[in-house]
């Protein structure tokens, strides 16, 4: 199963915010097992 979408996070001030469980919000039911390849158009933006 292949798919594809955009989600728009909301604005946030400067610092660390997690953001998995509003991620995950958006997405359709997961399977068990896969992978997940998430892009964020942000330049100062990471994933720790």
């Amino acid at each position: 199963m292949i798919s594809q979408k955009e989600i728009i996070l909301k604005a946030r001030s400067r610092g660390f915010h997690l953001v998995t469980q509003e991620i995950v919000s958006h997405l359709e039911d997961l399977p068990d097992m896969g992978i997940l390849n998430l892009f964020i158009k942000h330049t100062s933006a990471g994933l720790t």
